[in-house]
């Protein structure tokens, strides 16, 4: 479930920036810190939340294991939005 971004929609992100001014990239920019903050909410809720890995969850706790494993699909299926936004921020502030 690749995501798909408002400003650039389905053209590669290096592509896309390659045709956009300064103001464009900074809102493409903001898009993706948005879907990395939520990235990283979900990162840190299925380490550290009420039924996170650090929590001990027993094994037999098959409702908490079924909530890490869903919010692991969200954040795996998201993970691109890192490497998008450590690029674009390379790519800013080499300008």
């Amino acid at each position: 479930m690749p995501i798909v971004l408002e400003k650039i929609g389905d053209k590669p992100l290096d592509e896309a920036l390659k045709e956009m001014g300064m103001a464009s990239k900074i809102m493409v920019l903001e898009e993706l810190m948005t879907v990395y903050t939520e990235w990283v909410s979900m990162v840190s809720e299925v380490l550290v939340g009420p039924y996170g890995i650090r929590k001990n969850v027993s094994t037999y706790r098959v409702d908490a294991h079924y909530k890490i494993m869903k919010t692991m699909e969200k954040v795996y299926s998201t993970g691109e939005a890192y490497k998008a936004l450590d690029d674009l921020i390379r790519g800013l502030t080499q300008e």
